[in-house]
């Protein structure tokens, strides 16, 4: 008997089979990862070593197989870069030149990269076409094009080449900076993460913003250290943070350092680099200080340098060995120090105790503090409401403070926060700092005392 197939049936049968099939397949793909595979290369020269290419005039195609790695310490997501990253190994630094942007993704701040630097190009910009025979910043490109003089110029690395030179290695490398004065810093140091320690914004260019953002013009302000030496801050127009305003505090700044017309100049990669310059000003202003009605507001001017502190109302006792507070000033900068280095004591504890307090409302206590040359942990700040002249029979409660540590630098300013005291009665705080002329040597110093209403 002859047996026929209806073809409908069969299409019926085979679409019923492919949706049963899907139902039971996951369709929602997971994404490739997007940073790849981590390279497995190892690099045979430093970032110093490939500057030492560079012939000294004009731009060098690199035509031996050196492979560099190091961590990037600036990228484009800001906008204060654009198509250019900088990355650093223990020897220097150097700034990659890209045709491309948006690679803050694929190239963030402490990623790794290693550059294959074959057939790569590096200059010293400004170049000798430019008429600059001053030391700049060294620069790896990926072409040579001519500018409209006809003066031959360093290209990026194509995008669709960008894979065959630099290789992604392990994130969240951070780089320390390198911390020191204006004038610590040379032109070697040029493309090197670093810290500004102690410096702030020019009178004039303090609560101004860092560059045009309306324009889209590249600004450079004036930073200064107390002592009067000066380091431009360039910033583009671009930036996110074009139109954000210049802090109007004394601290810390930290960015890469460049140079262009034979002067080094700063450029920070987004606001976290100017967090930390909130401090007194080198001639004594206070920022942001307290707005309420002060019952305390001391700053130690007046007194005799290197005399003990004898302020009216306050107690400086050294309750163990002779060494007390006492009066100094830096570059116009007056305040409180203390320290065991060479007292005439191996041990030493001394207070500098405040004036009674009137506590029967809310005040709140601040001041600033400061460290140099760390060796411990030797100040801390006390409460009693029983003191009468005899600390050691008086009744002492910590306060929490911020205080200077390990982690901060020489004469870096730390402000307390706003500490709330016991409300009742009266009372007074102290500074309390205990040290050996041995070992435990740090000095400390402390300013702008305020105890105010909130």
């Amino acid at each position: 008997m002859k047996k026929t197939f209806n073809f409908s049936i069969i299409v019926l049968i085979f679409s019923a089979f492919i949706f049963l099939f899907n139902s039971c397949v996951d369709q929602d793909f997971d994404e490739p990862p997007r940073d790849g595979e981590i390279a497995d290369i190892t690099p045979n020269s430093t970032i110093a070593q490939v500057k030492g290419l560079h012939n000294g005039f004009g731009i060098t195609q690199i035509t031996d197989d050196v492979v560099i790695e190091g961590v990037v310490t600036a990228d484009d997501a800001s906008g204060n870069y654009y198509k250019e990253l900088v990355m650093e190994d223990a020897s220097g630094g150097i700034k990659l030149i890209l045709e491309f942007t948006d690679f803050n993704n694929e190239y963030p701040i402490g990623r790794k990269l290693f550059v294959k630097c074959q057939g790569l190009y590096i200059d010293e910009f400004p170049s000798d076409f430019d008429n600059e025979t001053l030391p700049g910043t060294y620069e790896i490109g990926g072409s040579i094009y001519q500018d409209d003089n006809g003066n031959d110029r360093l290209g990026g690395i194509e995008e669709n080449l960008a894979d065959q030179f630099i290789l992604k290695g392990a994130k969240d490398q951070f780089v320390t900076p390198m911390s020191g004065t204006i004038n610590s810093f040379s032109f070697d140091d040029v493309n090197r993460l670093i810290t500004l320690e102690g410096v702030e914004f020019i009178d004039g260019e303090t609560g101004v913003s860092f560059a045009d953002n309306i324009n889209l013009q590249s600004v450079n302000r004036n930073i200064k250290d107390c002592p009067g030496n000066i380091m431009l801050l360039r910033t583009s127009g671009y930036s996110d943070f074009a139109g954000d305003l210049t802090p109007e505090g004394n601290g810390n700044i930290t960015g890469i350092l460049g140079a262009f017309g034979g002067s080094l100049q700063l450029f920070i990669r987004d606001l976290n680099d100017v967090s930390e310059m909130t401090g007194e000003r080198c001639n004594g202003t206070v920022v942001n200080p307290p707005t309420g009605d002060c019952i305390v507001e001391e700053d130690f001017t007046g007194g005799v340098q290197y005399d003990p502190i004898n302020e009216i109302g306050w107690s400086n006792v050294a309750v163990v060995g002779t060494e007390q507070w006492v009066y100094d000033e830096f570059s116009g900068d007056s305040f409180a120090r203390m320290q065991s280095y060479q007292a005439s004591s191996a041990a030493n504890e001394a207070w500098l105790i405040s004036p009674s307090l009137d506590l029967t409302t809310q005040m709140v206590f601040s001041f600033e503090s400061e460290l140099a040359f760390y060796e411990h942990d030797g100040l801390s700040i006390w409460f009693s409401s029983d003191y009468a002249g005899d600390v050691e029979n008086a009744n002492w409660s910590q306060l929490s403070a911020n205080l200077p540590g390990s982690s901060n630098s020489n004469y870096e300013r730390v402000n307390s926060g706003d500490i709330n005291l016991p409300v009742g009665g009266n009372g007074v705080v102290a500074f309390k700092y205990e040290g050996t002329s041995s070992a435990n040597t740090t000095t400390f110093r402390v300013d702008n005392i305020f105890v105010c209403e909130p």
